[in-house]
Order: structure tokens, then sequence, then C-alpha cells
């Protein structure tokens, strides 16, 4: 099972929270369970009819850097932005492009007919979503309030998953023609491979950090997320800086997409179907 998502509904407004790599502890606000009180509408579903303008989408990538950027910083792998029916996004094979929304969707997420749910009691039940084709997929949470772990934002709940899932976030102030406007004049960047501050190029999380400075740089990590040391570095890691013939950026400044998800300036709008 591939891990996915952690659902942050809702954020702590307090400025002392401790920011631990693409984690924030001593956060109260949590999202619920899935199957726990849906009829409220904490388990959220947005069509692409209600994707606003700046609207940031989150995604899992199965790809080898993608599950390595996964194990080191968490769930979210790749962050795009949304602007008139496309998505501008930093691509490791492509640099800063602009795709349509509809083609990004087929190569990234999907989301699936239905769920089987465990709570923190370890009941189970079942969250319908209508309107989507497909094998029932199980999702698992983890229901363990205030305990902030590896594969979690926020000390919110994760859920794992067979298939992949794309979140919805909301900068609510956010200047939209001045951002797309940004936007559109850094396409055709290159990738930052480096991951260094000072890198050619822009990485996923740089180049929506660049565009929408709202963001602080945390310290970079490439551990293998087991949570024993977070100065180590992954086999995958590794491998990939040798044969960029630098150093393992560890420390440096830097972001990624589950810092930017635990953002409290931004809500979470939804799970995209």
């Amino acid at each position: 099972m591939v891990n996915l998502f952690d659902i942050r509904q809702s954020f702590a407004a307090d400025d002392s929270e401790v920011m631990r790599g693409n984690t924030m502890s001593n956060s109260t606000a949590k999202a619920p369970c899935l199957g726990e009180d849906t009829s409220a509408g904490r388990w959220q579903t947005v069509q692409l009819a209600d994707l606003n303008d700046g609207d940031l989408l989150f995604v899992a990538d199965p790809s080898g850097m993608g599950q390595a950027v996964q194990k080191s910083t968490g769930q979210f792998s790749h962050v795009v932005i949304y602007f008139k029916g496309y998505v501008y996004h930093a691509a490791s094979r492509r640099g800063v492009v602009k795709d349509r929304i509809k083609d990004f969707l087929a190569e990234f997420a999907g989301i699936t007919e239905a769920a089987e749910i465990f709570g923190a009691d370890g009941k189970t039940g079942t969250a319908g979503i209508t309107g989507v084709t497909g094998a029932t997929r199980f999702f698992e949470c983890s229901g363990i309030p205030d305990q902030v772990d590896s594969n979690q934002v926020g000390g919110v709940d994760h859920f794992q998953a067979e298939h992949r899932l794309c979140a919805v976030y909301r900068y609510p102030q956010i200047d939209a023609v001045s951002v797309r406007r940004q936007a559109e004049n850094l396409l055709g960047q290159p990738y930052n491979r480096t991951f260094l501050p000072d890198g050619q190029g822009l990485y996923c999380s740089q180049f929506i950090a660049t565009i929408l400075p709202i963001f602080d740089m945390i310290p970079m990590r490439f551990d293998d997320g087991s949570g024993k040391d977070s100065a180590s570095v992954s086999a995958y890691w590794q491998d990939y800086f040798a044969d960029l013939g630098i150093s393992v950026p560890v420390g440096q400044p830097g972001t990624n997409p589950n810092q930017i998800a635990a953002s409290p300036q931004l809500v979470f709008v939804g799970w995209l179907l």
C-alpha cells in the first residue's frame, strides 16, 4: 500500500508551533478520521468546477524520487498551482511547465468509489463517494490524537491507500492575477536538481514558494522516514547526490510539499474528484 496524504481541515493560529521538517507539533486543529461524522461535511470532496484560481493541489508520486520525498518529509511529494484550467508546476523531467488540469490529473491523481474506514476505536465504516467509477479501495486512519509521527502533517490523521488522490488547499488572501503573472514568467525554468537555495532552476515547492512567498524555509532532510535520525541520509538520496557530484544538503534551507500543506495560512478545501 502506498502512503497517501494527511487531511488537514483547519489550522492552529498559534505562532509558537514548532515545525520539524514536514511536521508541526502542538497543533490543536485536527481533521477527523473518515467515517467520523461525515454528515457534517468533514469528509469533503470538490469538483473541477469548484477550483479557484490560485488553489494548491497536492499529490503523492509513485516514482522513485516521489517515494523518497515522501519517506523523508511526509505524505505529499508534489504540489502544483491552478489557474484557469491549467496547473503550473516544476516537474523533475521538464522544469517549470503549464499543463491542462485534466492531463495532470490523468497522470498523477485518482480517487475511488468508496473506502472502508478504521477509526480510532478500531471500528469500521464506509464513506461513499458518488459519481466515481472504479474498484473499492481501503484507507487506514491512524486515529491517534495529539501524536505526531513521520507520516503526519500537523498531528492530524493520516491515510494509506492503493490509489493516489489529489488534495486541494487554498490561500484566501491570494492575489491570483499577480501570482499567475509570476508563474507565467517562470515557465521554461529548469528543475533544481540540487535542491540548494541557490541552485539553478526551481524544484516543485520552491516554485510555489517563489510565486507565493508566504512560506518559511526550513532545514531540509533526506532521511528514510523512520524517525530515528532526521540528519541521516537514505540510500536513495546518497545515490542521487553522488550522481550529481555534490554533498547531500542536509540542514540547508528549503521547502517541501508537506511543510507548505501544514502552513496555518492555508485552508483545506477538499479531495478533488
